[in-house]
């Protein structure tokens, strides 16, 4: 799931008020653009199209599963444990 949320590659104003969502980049520039591409609602809207999940949001939820869910380590604790005891 969060795989495909990150490939579906959505993009999000980061204007409060205007929050449109879309997949399609705009190529339209609008002076210094520092950071994402112009929104689309640009004469009602200044902000920009930004990655609602991005590269970080994926790497950082796989890495949580791989700690969750390594069955390697925790079957070598409960045999450390179970020699212990």
């Amino acid at each position: 799931m969060f795989v495909l949320m990150y490939y579906k590659g959505l993009l999000t104003c980061d204007d409060e008020t205007c929050k449109h969502t879309t997949r399609s980049i705009s190529l339209w520039l609008v002076g210094d653009s520092e950071r994402g591409t112009v929104c689309p609602n640009y004469p009602r809207c200044n902000g920009r199209l930004l990655r609602k999940y991005t590269e970080a949001d994926l790497y950082k939820q796989l890495s949580y599963f791989c700690h969750v869910f390594d069955t390697v380590s925790c079957i070598e604790k409960v045999l450390t444990n179970a020699v212990f005891v």
